[in-house]
């Protein structure tokens, strides 16, 4: 009999759970809701930086977006106009491309230098001569 008195009536979870729920998505959207707004004031000093570490990364988003315009009008003037709408999360996006990038090109620099001569050896141009081989009896030569 205890345990039925701490029980809570079968209702009343599915009602908690669900102003859980709520109270999750509305920190949530809150959350979001700021890191828009700082994003917002960033977007032209993260799009200025990101010109400034690797413009080609500007150029060739452009690019894609252009591609993408004649590739499938519809699909790129939404491309466009979502670019438009979500500037401070492109220019945040463009502006870690643009770091990842200049990370990438410098570990290749680091990888293959330009400046160093690669070691090699010198093989001779003489002919290899080898002794002929005897062939067993039952088996074919093939040539191909």
């Amino acid at each position: 009999m205890g345990d039925q008195e701490n029980r809570f009536q079968p209702g009343f979870s599915s009602v908690i759970g669900f102003l859980v729920a709520v109270g999750f998505f509305i920190l949530l959207f809150f959350m979001m809701r700021g890191i828009f707004t700082i994003l917002a004031w960033a977007a032209p000093f993260l799009l200025i930086a990101a010109v400034l570490i690797n413009y080609h990364t500007i150029i060739n988003f452009g690019k894609w977006l252009y591609r993408l315009i004649r590739g499938n009008p519809i699909v790129g003037i939404v491309a466009v106009v979502l670019c438009v709408f979500g500037f401070p999360v492109v220019s945040g996006f463009l502006f870690g491309k643009a770091l990842l990038d200049r990370k990438m090109q410098r570990l290749l620099e680091e990888k293959n230098p330009q400046d160093e001569f690669i070691d090699y050896e010198e093989i001779s141009n003489e002919p290899l001569e080898l002794k002929q081989l005897e062939r067993r009896e039952g088996q074919e030569r093939n040539d191909n």
